[in-house]
């Protein structure tokens, strides 16, 4: 595992600093392409839940008496909804106006060109679940603010509670980074979207650097594969015509 992860870094490297196109190799040879890296293996907590347990997820929100367990469960779906957007970004967004939510996902920003933007369309079916976490309206989704005031803590905060949740449920605890796993099994294996559209349905760097640098980002790609994955569950859609406005 450990040289997976050397591998990781030094390619890492490679696609910062070299420049193909440029002639500009500054790290020119890959001595792990030689090597037989371990395969990965899915951290505990993280692995894909199905269509089942999802749909599960999405009737308890109506009936959890818990307030911290519906939060954490409420932004579960959220995030389902909206092809597995980060518990950061989720947390850090403000208010909006319109359908479409524009995020960069934190954890990779800073390292590329276009800063990681999303441009999420929010479907109908998500609003009522971004409804129930509008508390402190100087943000998009107040509950999780409310839950914790502390970035850096929310991710425990909503960890503990969707354990709470599994513990009295009798399912095998997951974490929060399940979601992202579970929307891309999903929409692999249940929707036959292709592999290519799903790296760029979870904001992933992919394999296409060089075609990314000249092809036009179409928006509506990944909005598609997203309604396709949500056309396989059922949503309460009652009580809020609320999008991306805290009005």
């Amino acid at each position: 595992r450990h040289i997976a992860k050397l591998a990781a870094i030094y390619n890492a490297a490679r696609d910062e600093y070299n420049d193909e196109d440029a002639g500009v190799m500054p790290i020119p040879r890959n001595p792990f392409r030689a090597v037989k890296l371990p395969i990965p293996r899915t951290v505990a907590g993280q692995k894909s839940l199905g269509v089942e347990l999802v749909q599960r997820i999405i009737d308890a929100v109506e009936v959890e008496e818990d307030e911290g367990i519906r939060t954490a469960l409420a932004v579960f779906v959220v995030s389902f909804c909206t092809m597995g957007a980060n518990l950061a970004a989720l947390y850090a967004a403000r208010p909006f106006k319109g359908d479409v939510w524009v995020y960069h996902r934190q954890k990779t920003a800073s390292r590329r060109d276009d800063r990681a933007e999303m441009q999420v369309v929010l479907p109908p079916r998500v609003c009522r679940y971004v409804a129930l976490l509008q508390g402190d309206r100087r943000w998009w989704l107040g509950k999780l603010h409310d839950l914790n005031p502390k970035a850096e803590q929310i991710t425990g905060r909503v960890n503990r509670a969707l354990r709470r949740w599994c513990v009295r449920e009798g399912i095998e605890p997951f974490t929060f980074y399940a979601c992202r796993h579970s929307w891309a099994t999903i929409a692999r294996s249940s929707c036959g979207i292709d592999k290519a559209t799903v790296d760029e349905c979870l904001d992933h760097v992919g394999t296409y650097q060089l075609a990314d640098i000249y092809l036009e980002k179409d928006w509506s790609i990944i909005n598609k594969a997203n309604t396709k994955v949500l056309a396989l569950l059922s949503f309460q859609v009652s009580g809020s015509s609320s999008s991306g406005s805290a009005e």
